[in-house]
């Protein structure tokens, strides 16, 4: 806070009620003016300071997304290459993530029935709260999991160097 407001303290705790000043008038007017031109001041240098601020967030943030893109297009192209060097694996990756779709659609729909056909047991008892955790948890966490890796093994992924190279050809 700046200095300016210390010297605020002073109007607030004393107030000039005297019938020999009228309104707008005297030493007290001028004061009050004094104040509020001081007040206006502090208010331009806080809303200056506070756009700075703004402004080095803004490039903050710009710096941040930039440097994301550029890890997400590296992670690309590292998984591009890893792709073209391991066509056989990708292409079981892609027979077995059909397959565990399935496998874990399947345990979903088991969890809900158990969930449907439990309902009032699980509402009263922590045993069958753990029960329920201890059978799907570990399951379902595993294969979501498998899930995510297969998908990112499985995934067609434009090479960023061709795409480049057709639309310079378009221009």
């Amino acid at each position: 806070m700046s200095d300016n407001f210390k010297q605020f303290g002073s109007i607030v705790t004393s107030v000039d009620v005297s019938p020999a000043s009228s309104p707008g008038q005297g030493p007290t007017a001028d004061r009050g003016w004094e104040i509020l031109a001081l007040l206006l001041k502090e208010v331009v240098r806080l809303q200056q300071e506070q756009l700075r601020l703004q402004q080095e967030q803004l490039r903050l943030t710009k710096e941040i997304l930039r440097a994301q893109h550029e890890a997400r297009q590296r992670q690309a192209l590292e998984l591009l290459q890893w792709q073209k060097e391991h066509p056989d694996v990708v292409e079981r990756c892609r027979e077995a993530l059909g397959a565990l779709v399935r496998v874990h659609s399947h345990l979903l729909q088991e969890m809900a029935e158990h969930i449907v056909e439990n309902e009032e047991l699980m509402l009263g008892s922590e045993f069958s709260v753990s029960d329920f955790v201890d059978r799907f948890g570990p399951k379902l966490h595993h294969l979501s999991a498998a899930l995510s890796v297969l998908k990112q093994v499985a995934a067609e992924i434009p090479d960023p160097q061709e795409s480049t190279s057709q639309r310079r050809r378009s221009e």
